[in-house]
């Protein structure tokens, strides 16, 4: 599988995401998926997962790089992601427009601090400058396309002046990276911030847009979370009719991967409700 024979004009992919928990999920699907996405933090400390990404179509996906920390990744860490990225044949490398590292306080250039989870940065012009630097320097040493994905954002973020839409234009517009559009994630941005939807999804370069990721929404104590144990909701299909009829989709991603047991059955009325949209975009 390549970027050329998962174009629009050939078939759009549709895919999994993977963990341990979800491994019998995906070997129970595999008559109706076309690809298998795997983390690259899982990949990097296991060589017996990296032998079964070997075994059939698949796409790296990275929550490592802290592309909005201010520092650059560093080398070794890109060259890892790199190697693992043409040791999988993945087509392109995913990664979030979000910081999970950062700098101590008076602490030096490329000494990092692990927050240990994926968190958005406040939506600037600043912030665009970073992450395409980031983008820029890490492409110079990953020989796969770079795409970037948005983040959730679960509070309203101060001193952002600008739409997370158009952040992410932005950026497209500085580096020529392609876009990896969360649609769980924009359906929380949108909750959060009190935006419509499909408004919002309108202000993101649709043009750019290389997978999708589609997964579950919980809510607690009224505010929406991001959730791979459960099924996504009737807005994000609705996206994601809007995202086919305007978008060159090459993949789309189910996320089930934080649900040990998760129902195949379940998962594949899913998928065929995705294949189903497929074929009415055509």
């Amino acid at each position: 599988m390549g970027p050329a024979s998962m174009a629009r004009s050939d078939r759009v992919a549709v895919g999994i995401a993977f963990s341990r928990a979800a491994a019998g999920l995906v070997d129970r699907l595999s008559d109706v998926i076309d690809y298998v996405e795997y983390p690259y933090e899982l990949l990097q400390a296991n060589g017996d997962v990296v032998d079964r990404a070997r075994q059939g179509p698949a796409i790296l996906h990275s929550a490592s790089l802290s592309l909005a920390s201010g520092d650059l990744p560093p080398g070794d860490l890109l060259r890892s992601v790199g190697d693992i990225a043409d040791r999988i044949s993945s087509p392109w490398v995913g990664e979030h427009l979000a910081f999970i590292a950062v700098r101590p306080p008076d602490g030096e250039p490329g000494e990092r601090f692990d927050i240990g989870y994926a968190v958005s940065p406040p939506m600037t012009a600043e912030i665009v400058d970073i992450v395409s630097e980031a983008l820029v320097a890490a492409s110079s040493v990953v020989d796969r396309p770079l795409i970037f994905e948005n983040s959730p954002i679960y509070v309203p973020l101060p001193g952002s002046d600008m739409s997370q839409g158009e952040v992410v234009r932005q950026i497209c517009l500085q580096t020529g990276a392609g876009a990896l559009l969360d649609l769980a994630h924009l359906r929380i941005t949108c909750d959060t911030l009190a935006l419509d939807p499909s408004s919002a999804l309108l202000e993101f370069p649709l043009e750019r847009v290389v997978e999708v990721h589609i997964s579950g929404v919980s809510c607690v104590e009224g505010r929406l979370w991001d959730d791979h144990s459960g099924i996504p909701d009737g807005v994000q299909y609705e996206l994601l009719e809007i995202v086919l009829d305007k978008a060159p989709v090459c993949a789309i991603t189910h996320e089930y991967n934080w649900a040990p047991g998760f129902s195949s059955d379940v998962a594949r009325r899913e998928i065929d409700r995705t294949l189903g949209l497929l074929q009415a975009a055509r």
